[in-house]
């Protein structure tokens, strides 16, 4: 039981950062894209716009997501699964932006959260066998 509850805080953590950071990308929009790719990246393209929403909005739905498997840490593997991928992507990704000069270093922030969450996360599914005991 103690084993359960520790995961189901870990992915309660991952949610709220999800929920945070997506809500945060849709509510002051100019002020994340100004923190992590400079002044200069603000614009005001339409497809700009609605590519950092869209991102924010499928960033606050994992964490919806991750609330859903906090709930219930014996189901909704898959959906970890895809959070080791989205994660994962992050970890690389963004880095990659930071060293091409696109990026301002804040943006490795959110990629060794996202790093970090991801490496739980693969521990939890090579563990998972215990939850079913």
């Amino acid at each position: 039981m103690q084993y359960e509850r520790r995961w189901q805080r870990i992915f309660r953590v991952a949610a709220w950062w999800n929920v945070l950071v997506g809500a945060g990308g849709l509510i002051a929009p100019r002020w994340g894209i100004e923190l992590f790719y400079g002044a200069n990246a603000v614009s005001d393209d339409l497809i700009a716009r609605l590519a950092w929403g869209d991102f924010s909005v499928c960033v606050l739905l994992f964490g919806v997501g991750y609330f859903i498997v906090a709930r219930d840490v014996r189901k909704n593997h898959g959906l970890v699964v895809l959070g080791v991928l989205g994660k994962a992507g992050v970890l690389v990704s963004f880095p990659l932006r930071f060293f091409a000069g696109e990026a301002t270093g804040w943006i490795l922030i959110p990629a060794a959260v996202d790093g970090t969450m991801a490496m739980l996360f693969v521990v939890f599914l090579a563990r998972r066998q215990r939850l079913l005991k």
